[in-house]
């Protein structure tokens, strides 16, 4: 089995996305199946990385930070999260209630514990709070286990 993980940016642009969704397709495909992909399903990277493991013939484990992690979610993305949320063969019960700094820090904490290769959709920017994709990177990077920059030339946030 190879466990993969993402972590990423949430405000991608349309084409940054269609980009990311194209290289993480193309890094799975060559990764020794069985394939398990952990993910919090957030709009954006968390979405394609997760259409992309399920393409690629994986499973994806949904990774909640919270019970209410839906009022989080952006009415516009809520039927696409949903639908990915219903494709998970697993899911983890989240460690907190509410939304908050500290428990998307713990979500993106579980995943880049339990993936053999991390996926970091980033732009080399610092966290906007706790939780954010360069924190589970510098968490990653002190753990000394494997990681891989997906920010596509030309790829920028929206």
């Amino acid at each position: 089995m190879t466990s993969v993980g993402i972590t990423g940016h949430m405000g991608l642009t349309p084409s940054t996305r269609v980009a990311v969704a194209a290289e993480l397709a193309r890094q799975l495909v060559g990764l020794p199946a069985p394939l398990v992909g952990f993910t919090s399903l957030a709009p954006g990277a968390d979405q394609a990385f997760a259409w992309a493991v399920l393409a690629a013939g994986g499973e994806i484990v949904f990774v909640p930070p919270c019970e209410e992690i839906e009022s989080t979610i952006p009415d516009a993305n809520l039927t696409h999260f949903r639908a990915a949320r219903a494709a998970a063969s697993e899911v983890v019960p989240p460690s907190h209630v509410k939304p908050s700094e500290q428990a998307f820090f713990d979500a993106g904490k579980y995943i880049a514990e339990h993936a053999d290769l991390l996926f970091a959709v980033w732009d080399g920017g610092p966290s906007g709070g706790l939780g954010g994709t360069a924190d589970i990177v510098e968490l990653r990077e002190s753990s000394g286990r494997p990681w891989l920059r997906v920010w596509p030339s030309g790829s920028s946030r929206g």
